[in-house]
This record gives structure tokens, sequence and C-alpha cells, in this order.
């Protein structure tokens, strides 16, 4: 998780590609760390990224 605290803007794309796992699996994770309001998502669906809240 090191890799993705260092870059608090990221996509699926990039944290799947990082953690060599299935997008599938970073989308059901992610809607976990939003629901503990760890991550919050900014943009547009096909623009945005998600960003760490510190």
């Amino acid at each position: 998780m090191g890799k993705v605290k260092n870059n608090i803007r990221f996509t699926k794309r990039y944290l799947a590609t990082e953690l060599n796992v299935d997008r599938k699996t970073i989308e059901r994770d992610l809607e976990i760390l939003k629901k503990q309001n760890k991550i919050i998502f900014i943009g547009s669906g096909k623009a945005g990224f998600w960003k760490i809240i510190e």
C-alpha cells in the first residue's frame, strides 16, 4: 500500500496493475474503503480518480 499512499491520486487500472489483481477485486475493495470514509472519488466516471483522505 506504500506506492498507493505516495500517489494520493489513483485509478482502478493503476491499482490493478500495481497490485497484480483483477479490476473487480479493486472495485470491491474501493467500495469498502469508500464506506469507511478513507477514500473519495473526484471527477467524472471516465476521467476521475480516487483520492486517499488523510
